[in-house]
């Protein structure tokens, strides 16, 4: 990363099968501001196959799926993944104006990296490259500073209920949704560097510039869920194979 004024924007996301989320959340501690969207299900996709009921739940008002928040009881409104893209994007150029002069850009810093591959992807499918591109300035993730600079504390235990547990003494509810995730990341990090994260404590070193070898492998990578669909016509295959058989 270059020397620079950054604004930082923690932020999760709850993929639903290979390709798509279901929610979106972010967290800018420095004007103390969160934000969160579900998305809307395509008809005739089980969207919330494999999801904790828990953590996402739809409730049926009128003609309208809405989902409840387990964690304040309301019930809100879904959107399409290009609002919910657009409204992170929104935020993020409100949080870089609030500060005189302007931020120079925002690092984007999630738990770990397993997410980051879909983010960039699905911005590119809907055509919102550039204005990302305007924004943001760099891309890191919690993990890689704890595993460089707390390893011994965590002993490799690097789920975020865990690290919460720690470091605050109670962890992260899983069921929570993507903003107050978003915001426990903030605040662990924040906690362990012992004051707000700047260039030369954190963004330095932890962090790559979008146009960095790291960062674009990730925007072609696939994610877990992605390399566990291929395998789905050879797992069609197995079966209808050892039914043919008869081999049980």
């Amino acid at each position: 990363m270059r020397p620079g004024n950054y604004l930082l924007c923690t932020w999760d996301l709850l993929p639903c099968g290979a390709t798509k989320f279901c929610q979106i959340g972010a967290y800018i501690g420095h004007i103390n501001m969160t934000f969160v969207e579900t998305v809307k299900p395509k008809e005739g996709v089980d969207f919330l196959s494999g999801i904790d009921p828990d953590r996402l739940t739809l409730v049926n008002v009128g003609d309208t799926w809405k989902a409840r928040n387990p964690e304040t009881k309301n019930i809100v409104n879904l959107v399409s993944e290009d609002e919910a893209l657009v409204g992170l994007l929104n935020m993020l150029e409100r949080g870089i104006q609030t500060s005189r002069p302007a931020f120079d850009g925002v690092v984007m810093l999630s738990h770990d990296l397993e997410h980051v591959p879909m983010l960039l992807k699905t911005i590119k499918l809907k055509g919102l490259t550039e204005r990302f591109e305007k924004l943001v300035k760099g891309i890191g993730d919690l993990c890689t500073y704890l595993d460089a600079c707390h390893s011994n504390k965590f002993k490799n235990d690097l789920d975020l209920e865990s690290v919460s547990k720690t470091v605050f003494g109670e962890p992260v509810a899983k069921e929570n949704w993507c903003d107050t995730r978003s915001m426990a990341v903030f605040r662990t990090l924040e906690k362990l560097l012992g004051s707000d994260p700047k260039f030369a404590n954190f963004f330095s070193t932890f962090t790559s510039p979008l146009d960095s070898r790291k960062v674009r492998r990730l925007a072609t990578t696939r994610t877990i869920a992605e390399r566990l669909e291929l395998c789905l016509p050879l797992k069609q295959y197995l079966s209808e194979q050892l039914a043919a058989q008869q081999v049980f």
